[in-house]
């Protein structure tokens, strides 16, 4: 097998083994790797399989092949897909599938995949369709807020993911040493003033009830990180 050959076998796995949730540094991460030698951006141009599933893996079924940005080209595609998704939709890929360039399309992308919306979605006018849009334009304003706010080292500015993991868990040894997800929120909210949860249970009504909106606001926007992981198995 010759040098390129082995490079292009490798490439694949090199590539599936990078797990950015930016899409600047998924751009990074893959030019960096290309650029380590000649042979490996010869056998990187050739590889379009390779390109294809690691652009699916971190875009999507849809974006990657069945809406691709640069048809018949799959390296050029993907950072195709990393460009427009640094530019228009905050740099992450999520966000990029389901629409989301702000607030309002955010809420837009919660709404439409909950189910108990579905059949009334199409009446404007319908005061419970009005009800569901301000309180989805709130939880996706508390989304954007825990994903631009300066995390405490808890998680990445910006990702889903993480912010997911981070308030929500497996488990509830996750949670240790809080009581609850609420409890978790209010000492991320309130640093200073929920500090255990005898501070928690005592502090303020405000408190606890802004931190249930939020863990309520991060449950939906996993619901939209389920969907999404599940297309790019």
């Amino acid at each position: 097998m010759g040098n390129a050959d082995l490079v292009r076998c490798v490439l694949g796995h090199v590539l599936a083994g990078i797990d950015e949730c930016n899409a600047r540094e998924l751009a990074r991460a893959a030019s960096h790797w290309t650029r380590v030698s000649r042979a490996h951006w010869a056998a990187c141009k050739g590889a379009n399989g390779a390109w294809l599933v690691f652009s699916r893996r971190h875009f999507g079924t849809v974006l990657a092949q069945h809406a691709p940005l640069v048809p018949n080209d799959p390296r050029a595609n993907f950072y195709a897909l990393c460009l427009k998704a640094q530019t228009e939709h905050m740099g992450l890929p999520i966000f990029m599938r389901f629409g989301v360039i702000n607030n309002d399309s955010l809420a837009n992308a919660m709404l439409e995949q909950d189910p108990i919306t579905a059949n009334h979605r199409d009446l404007p006018n319908d005061w419970r369709v009005k009800g569901w849009r301000i309180r989805y334009r709130i939880m996706a304003r508390q989304v954007l807020r825990l994903l631009s706010w300066h995390p405490h080292g808890k998680y990445a500015p910006y990702d889903v993911k993480g912010m997911v993991s981070y308030f929500l868990g497996c488990s509830d040894i996750d949670l240790a040493p809080f009581a609850n997800r609420e409890h978790k929120m209010a000492a991320f909210l309130y640093p200073n003033a929920v500090t255990d949860w005898q501070s928690f249970r005592d502090g303020e009504h405000a408190r606890a009830l802004n931190a249930r909106k939020y863990v309520a606001a991060v449950r939906k926007v996993s619901e939209l990180l389920v969907l999404f992981v599940t297309e790019c198995a």
